[in-house]
């Protein structure tokens, strides 16, 4: 092939182009001609080559026209994640609450597919499209037996995040790529502070019936994986410093809120646990009495001393760490339902009010 033949192969492998495609240009370039005098073999030369460039462009037309129809699946998605997490997609602004579109798929055999992204600083939320072969019978019960995220583009359990507590399948979809799909929201709420424009893997491994169960049943076996970049979607969100003269009291001895950290998904409650020993008293469990109070009026059971579970908090977790001579706990909890962080008004820990 010739120079002109190369731009024409170039053309065709920069496409994504249909299975067979690249044999068949090939076979159409392997036929034309090399240049000669003759006047008739070039132009019998030149309509090859038009019918070359001609199936080229039916391929980009192809291609366009499945990007289309794709776009178009993406905008039903982003209106479902938001509407899980009971936000109208038409009040984001207002609300604060985001998503990020992203197109990500996992290896063949069951098939993975990352719509969307929901995340704050403690939060994350992943719209995942689960397609297999007609034999997996999707139903509410069927999920993975483990999955999670780490830093990174790889799995790796020293770059674990930890809080990854749920990937609940919410409906069958029809999927245009495969008719046995349905949709699962993936939630993590962790203690630990996420960066922006981080890499990192979404793993899923083994999907299972019932995997908590007394009889699991594995439906595929296998590990998967999605790598995404972290990207902060809500924007709104406020931090109050509260006032270290209040204290609560908590396994005989007083403990200060810190900070509070409130967003549309959670809110994260860190507070000065330096007076109590630990180690002397044996004991760790640090649960609280707290609910969030609204200028409306309205409250928010965030925990239970007695470990409790609230209806109106999805997820929960408490971390400690040292700074120095200083102890701190950490009470991150994940809204059922969004809020308003402008309507917070104060807390309630332990019967003491806290602004």
């Amino acid at each position: 092939m010739n120079e002109l033949d190369d731009r024409i192969k170039k053309l065709s492998s920069d496409l994504h182009a249909p299975e067979g495609y690249n044999e068949r240009i090939d076979n159409i370039l392997d036929s034309l001609p090399e240049k000669t005098k003759s006047n008739n073999k070039r132009t019998h030369r030149a309509v090859k080559i038009a019918a070359a460039v001609a199936f080229v462009m039916a391929v980009c037309a192809l291609i366009f026209t499945r990007t289309q129809v794709k776009a178009g699946i993406f905008e039903l998605f982003g209106k479902q994640i938001l509407s899980y997490l009971g936000v109208n997609s038409d009040d984001t602004d207002e609300s604060g609450v985001h998503s990020h579109k992203v197109h990500t798929d996992s290896e063949p055999d069951l098939s993975i597919r990352m719509q969307e992204l929901v995340m704050d600083e403690h939060h994350i939320y992943l719209s995942l499209i689960v397609s297999a072969s007609p034999d997996v019978v999707f139903t509410n019960d069927v999920t993975f037996a483990y999955f999670g995220v780490c830093k990174g583009e790889s799995y790796n359990p020293d770059d674990l995040i930890g809080g990854a507590t749920s990937c609940k399948m919410i409906g069958k979809v029809t999927d245009d790529e495969n008719e046995n799909s349905a949709q699962y929201i993936f939630s993590l709420s962790t203690e630990e502070k996420l960066k922006e424009d981080e890499p990192m893997v979404a793993f899923f491994h083994d999907l299972t019936q019932d995997p908590n169960g007394a009889s699991p049943k594995t439906l595929v076996n296998g590990k998967w994986k999605i790598n995404f970049l972290s990207s902060v979607t809500v924007s709104k969100k406020k931090v109050i410093t509260a006032d270290r003269s209040v204290s609560y009291p908590i396994l005989g001895k007083k403990a200060h809120v810190e900070k509070i950290s409130i967003t549309p998904l959670g809110i994260t409650v860190t507070t000065d646990v330096s007076e109590i020993p630990f180690d002397e008293l044996g004991v760790s469990d640090i649960r609280l009495d707290m609910t969030m109070q609204m200028i409306d009026g309205s409250e928010i059971v965030l925990g239970y001393r007695d470990g409790s579970v609230s209806s109106d908090i999805s997820e929960s977790s408490i971390a400690t760490e040292k700074k120095g001579n200083k102890s701190y706990a950490k009470y991150i909890f994940s809204f059922k339902e969004k809020i308003n962080p402008d309507m917070y008004r104060g807390l309630i820990i332990e019967v003491v009010s806290i602004k």
